[in-house]
């Protein structure tokens, strides 16, 4: 259901982007609003440009959004305290702390905004450390980051 969801607002996103552009466009170049005298093929194409919208939305969730592994070794809570630190240290704010399960939201209504709303990282306990998931391009730097901040806490 969560993946339906974010297909359907990266769509909707794209759209709305998109569809403006092609505003701007068509009345820069015909100086009114009229997409048939603006594109080759008229509304044709604007159904093609929607078609292409609707594939890439259909499949960037599943190469946007991932779980992976944070293997760490230690006492739970020195654990948990060094990913709120790491995490509140990049601007997420704490949604959930319950049973070990963290999760944080973005704390910049522009960012949320300009990712659709798609900012929570959830960090899942497991016996090996925590499962972190979330966009991608995130949780790479934040297993790096908090990995290396676990690792020398003591000197940070």
């Amino acid at each position: 259901m969560r993946y339906t969801i974010r297909a359907v607002k990266y769509f909707l996103s794209m759209a709305v982007i998109v569809s403006l552009i092609l505003l701007g466009l068509t009345y820069y170049a015909t100086g009114g609003f009229d997409i048939s005298q603006s594109l080759e093929s008229g509304w044709t194409s604007a159904i093609y440009i929607a078609l292409i919208l609707a594939v890439f939305s259909a499949v960037y969730p599943k190469f946007g959004y991932r779980e992976r592994p944070l293997d760490i070794r230690g006492e739970r809570e020195d654990i948990a305290r060094v990913i709120r630190e790491y995490m509140d240290g990049r601007g997420y704010r704490i949604e959930t702390d319950t049973d070990g399960l963290l999760t944080f939201r973005n704390g910049s209504p522009l960012v949320r905004f300009f990712r659709v709303w798609e900012d929570r990282i959830t960090f899942t306990p497991t016996r090996s450390g925590y499962t972190i998931e979330g966009l991608n391009r995130d949780i790479v730097r934040m297993i790096s980051g908090i990995e290396y901040k676990y690792q020398n806490r003591d000197i940070l």
